[in-house]
Order: structure tokens, then C-alpha cells, then sequence
């Protein structure tokens, strides 16, 4: 059995790999798709791909970091079923339509870290503070979580 790994040690050296300013790669891409061509009530939204904003170092050590967040006692990380939203709250496992695990983890400073990164790249990024999240989930409660 391997101990688990050290969770705050990896967790700080994460933070401090992702927030060093990171010179715009050449290699990284941002793509913006307009939407309204097709669904003109979506004039002047649009989606944003962005490839290559992290290197595969720093995608690792997230990977790293987020399977060291569910270890288990043996060390070895514990993913849930990836389930999916049947509505009301409810969710139902899938396996022929979604066959994966998953790890929900929630950390504020390796989202922070993340988001000044993505800023670099997509600067008109609106972000929603708590009093704006009603428009989003309709006035009821929410968490968010960052999904791999």
C-alpha cells in the first residue's frame, strides 16, 4: 500500500505552478463561436474554445492534485460514478450513456488560480458575483463545481 500522497504539499505547489504568469504559448489557440448566424436571438454571445492555455506539466499536477483530494485510505483515488441530471435533483446512473468516474472537488484558491489564467486569453470573460447567481438557477440555491 502507498501513503496517501501529501494533499496540502501537492495543493500549494499547484497554486504556485498555475499562478506564475504564463507568456502566451504559441501553441495556445482561442477560438470564439458565434452562435447567432444560426440562433439570431444569440447576437453578440458566443463561446469560447481554448486549447493548449495550460501546459501538460500543469495539467498533470491538477489531475495530480485532484485524485490526492478523494484518496482513500490505501493512497488510491476514489471516483464516483459520473452520473447524470434527470431533473428535480435527481440524478441516475447511466453507464451506456456515460461511463466514467469522476471526482468533485470544490477549492477556491486552485479556481482562482485557474481563472487569472484563463483572463490572459479571454479578458471580456464576465464573471457572476453571488448577487447575479439567481439569474442562472432561477433564484434556487447552487453550488458550483469544477468537473475534469
Amino acid at each position: 500500500m502507498n501513503p496517501a500522497p501529501n494533499f496540502a504539499a501537492l495543493k500549494q505547489e499547484l497554486i504556485s505552478i498555475l499562478s506564475t504568469p504564463q507568456i502566451p504559448d504559441a501553441k495556445a489557440t482561442v477560438e470564439r463561436i458565434n452562435f447567432a448566424p444560426d440562433i439570431p436571438e444569440y447576437e453578440g454571445l458566443y463561446a469560447v474554445v481554448l486549447d493548449s492555455v495550460f501546459t501538460p506539466a500543469e495539467c498533470n499536477a491538477l489531475v495530480r492534485v485532484a485524485e490526492a483530494s478523494s484518496a482513500g485510505p490505501s493512497g488510491v483515488p476514489e471516483w464516483q460514478p459520473a452520473m447524470i441530471n434527470v431533473g428535480g435533483g435527481r440524478q441516475s446512473y447511466e453507464p451506456d450513456a456515460r461511463d466514467c468516474g469522476r471526482i468533485l472537488w470544490d477549492d477556491r484558491a486552485v479556481v482562482e488560480a485557474i481563472l487569472n489564467r484563463v483572463r490572459t486569453f479571454v479578458p471580456e470573460l464576465e464573471f457572476l458575483d453571488v448577487n447575479s447567481w439567481g439569474r442562472v438557477t432561477g433564484g434556487k440555491p447552487c453550488s458550483w463545481q469544477m468537473t475534469r
